[in-house]
């Protein structure tokens, strides 16, 4: 009986034993992979963020600023204020604010662009203006994409004003209202004293760089009050996605929609012809397998060219084809972890920054990464990364389209389809 006691003390003992030592191996790895909280996440009306910086007058200044606007149920008087400069007795002495799209006002002088940012997705967005001529251009995801001239043309924009993000002041430092309130996420302010180039806008929109010459992205110089709180995010990340129907979205914000019923890459870095993660989706119909409506049930990544983690619609989670008694791990050696609940199944690889999200219940499948060394050097339905849409659009066989269709069927992977 002793004996007996002392081995069953001891087997009970090792498995605590090993548990502990699995789940404090996971939170090293999760500690290790979470990012710098460099993004401001605006949860309601009350809040606002005052820049703290000198300014001074200006014949030339480019603003730009990566954001996400949050597209719930808003009343249609809701006009959220980005950015705002006011001086004493001039409150719109810059002024960005977006209705149905963007408009501006330089020293109260106000225009409409054709520029639609609330779409639910992350956009770079910059704003330049030149005294001489009065010259304007708004860029979006480093592309320009209106401009004119004769605003405020011969103007001098004023120093020793407030600069505000996420209201419109009307009145230096103050004079906020509920409706003009920005709710959705900011992140990557900079500001220069001059007009930036065409080609130095989509420098800054692809390095994600933080290095405006008259104020750089900094949390710490910045006063926040209301209900804002600092949260790590993917703006600067490639990101693209998968939901439903299902409705796509590659890396460059393209839209399309495919009824496919076999299996089919969603991304791969395409350098190599053993990437370090391969990421593939099954498509099956709703009503029948093999029949249109579809959508992705389940999706599979391969890691390092060997194990492969499969998620299912119940975010069950097999590797290797085998389900896993556990639905949190770490992936081979550190490499990264899954994490998985009842509302979403989570893998992260540190190596590329990569993160894979998906949602059973809405057969949503989404990537984001972070390494954009890989812009332009990906494959699969979720584009080549390359930023640019419709051309981002690369077959298998490494030739281009622009027929979405011919696109994803190339995407195929052999042996999949009934």
């Amino acid at each position: 009986m002793k004996l007996h006691l002392t081995i069953l003390v001891f087997a009970t003992l090792t498995c605590q034993a090993t548990a502990s030592k699995a789940h404090s191996r996971l939170r090293t790895v999760k500690r290790a992979a979470q990012k710098e909280k460099d993004t401001l996440i605006f949860h309601g009306p009350k809040t606002n963020v005052t820049v703290m910086v000198d300014i001074p007058e200006l014949l030339e200044v480019t603003m730009c600023v990566w954001l996400k606007i949050d597209v719930g149920d808003r009343d249609s008087t809701w006009q959220p204020t980005p950015i705002s400069y006011a001086v004493a007795g001039q409150s719109n002495e810059i002024f960005v604010t977006h209705r149905d799209v963007l408009q501006f006002s330089i020293k109260g002088g106000r225009r409409q662009t054709g520029v639609v940012l609330n779409d639910g997705l992350w956009h770079h967005l910059c704003l330049s203006w030149e005294s001489d001529g009065g010259e304007w251009k708004v860029y979006k995801d480093g592309k320009l994409e209106d401009d004119d001239t004769s605003t405020s043309s011969g103007d001098t924009l004023a120093g020793g004003g407030t600069l505000v993000l996420g209201q419109d002041q009307d009145q230096m430092g103050g004079g906020y209202q509920d409706a003009q309130a920005f709710i959705g996420s900011l992140t990557g302010f900079n500001m220069w004293p001059r007009a930036l180039t065409d080609a130095e806008v989509e420098d800054v929109y692809e390095s994600c760089a933080n290095d405006g010459d008259l104020f750089a992205w900094n949390i710490s110089q910045l006063l926040i009050e209301g209900d804002v709180t600092k949260e790590s995010s993917p703006a600067c990340d490639l990101q693209a996605g998968g939901r439903r129907d299902p409705h796509m979205h590659t890396f460059s914000g393209l839209r399309y929609s495919y009824q496919g019923y076999c299996s089919y890459t969603l991304t791969r870095d395409c350098r190599t012809s053993t990437p370090f993660f391969d990421v593939s989706a099954d498509f099956r119909g709703l009503f029948h397998p093999y029949r249109p409506p579809t959508r992705m049930v389940a999706v599979t990544t391969r890691v390092d060219g060997a194990d492969t983690y499969t998620f299912l619609e119940d975010h069950s989670v097999l590797v290797n084809g085998k389900v896993a008694k556990r639905r949190s791990m770490v992936i081979g050696e550190n490499f990264g972890y899954i994490q998985a609940n009842d509302k979403k199944v989570e893998l992260r690889l540190e190596k590329d920054d990569v993160t894979l999200t998906w949602i059973g219940k809405d057969h949503e499948a989404s990537v984001s990464i972070g390494n954009n060394d890989l812009a332009g050097k990906l494959c699969g339905m979720f584009g080549d990364g390359s930023r640019v849409k419709g051309q981002d659009l690369l077959k298998s066989d490494g030739t281009k389209t622009v027929n979405t269709t011919e696109f994803a069927d190339s995407w195929v992977i052999p042996g999949s389809c009934p």
